[in-house]
């Protein structure tokens, strides 16, 4: 049985079973939940796809047929997955000396959530290993008519085009997140890591004492942590030994202070990473030697960190159950919830928010759940 679908009667003349059964699309749509035929393997270990049809079953009557009616278990193709912060919901911030000079305390705060690397198709009617033995942990359930895990089209595609600023804001005062998926059961290995999971918009706030601000823009540069006006401070500190002429009030002076021809701009191997660069934009007050000379000076101090705007992400696996790989993924007709009940850490720095996110965690901030 195919239920609440725009699939034609037509489209499976003459067509078998196993044909009907590698049909596959994108069935994503929540305007009406398409559902099929529960696929399972009874007491005898036979794998049932369809429901028998007995001769008791054919009437020469609508009475007579509806009293003998054909029993279909049918589930929907889509899962839901849930995301609620927890009523005692905890946040646990990190204590740091901003621009070496005040000790505040930078923590997350939670703006949203949308999930990654969900599937682009799914099978029509459930597709299952062909042994009931497939697997050592209960996946199937011929009671209840169900399996608990599922195989996906091969060579799927999956919806990884999500950058921060892609992800919505929650409406003011919401807790609560909800999204409908297709199936994905592709295995995470060393690899290939295809798994479903849940991103975490987050924004950085700085208590200083009894108040709570957003942090702004935050520099994380050899372990310390500054404001982009801090960090620049602190480049334009290493750059002391060269000097500039410029005219004030008539006079011709010397100046050091080059913080007005300084920016930060994406650099490094890491989406988050930045390096102190010359503003390209401004006229630089100096010979072209000059010029090439700092330019060095500024590649060699190396890289920061930055969450611009104070923009981070977190992640988590979205989890099934069973062991090894059946720990991770999604399967058709479940509802995966997710309770935050803490959040640790600064988590992931997004300099560019316009930019894929490809989740990942900082070396140094293993903490940050």
């Amino acid at each position: 049985a195919i239920l609440n679908t725009n699939l034609q009667p037509t489209s499976m003349a003459g067509k078998s079973l196993s044909e009907v059964c590698a049909l596959a699309d994108d069935y994503s749509s929540t305007e009406s939940f398409v559902m099929s035929s529960t696929v399972y393997f009874d007491a005898t270990g036979t794998k049932k796809i369809a429901s028998d049809l007995t001769a008791a079953n054919f009437a020469t009557s609508e009475e007579k047929a509806l009293a003998a009616p054909v029993e279909v278990y049918v589930e929907r193709v889509l899962a839901r997955v849930d995301a609620v912060q927890a009523d005692n919901m905890a946040t646990e911030g990190k204590e740091v000396t901003l621009n070496q000079e005040s000790q505040v305390i930078l923590s997350a705060k939670i703006l949203g959530y949308k999930l990654y690397s969900t599937s682009n198709t799914s099978y029509l009617v459930k597709n299952i290993a062909d042994n009931v033995n497939a697997y050592t942990w209960g996946w199937n359930d011929a009671p209840n008519k169900r399996t608990y895990w599922a195989t996906i089209p091969a060579n799927m595609e999956y919806d990884v085009a999500i950058s921060y600023n892609d992800i919505k804001d929650l409406a003011e005062g919401a807790t609560e997140y909800q999204e409908y998926v297709q199936e994905n059961t592709d295995a995470k290995t060393e690899t290939a890591d295809k798994a479903t999971k849940l991103l975490v918009k987050a924004k950085l706030q700085k208590t200083e004492g009894e108040t709570t601000t957003d942090a702004g823009t935050i520099l994380q540069y050899k372990g310390m942590y500054f404001t982009e006006e801090g960090f620049l401070t602190l480049v334009n500190s290493s750059l002391q030994g060269y000097t500039y002429e410029s005219t004030v009030d008539g006079a011709t002076v010397t100046s050091n202070d080059w913080t007005p021809y300084l920016k930060i701009a994406k650099g490094g191997t890491e989406a988050w990473e930045v390096v102190a660069a010359l503003d390209e934009t401004k006229t630089f007050p100096g010979s072209d030697d000059l010029k090439n000379k700092m330019k060095e000076a500024l590649s060699n101090l190396g890289t920061a960190w930055c969450w611009n705007e104070g923009a981070a992400y977190f992640y988590v696996d979205i989890e099934h159950f069973g062991t090894g790989e059946q720990a991770i993924g999604i399967v058709r007709n479940h509802i995966y919830e997710l309770s935050i009940s803490k959040v640790s850490g600064l988590g992931t720095p997004v300099y560019d928010p316009d930019e894929d996110i490809v989740p990942k965690k900082t070396d140094e901030e293993p903490s940050s759940y």
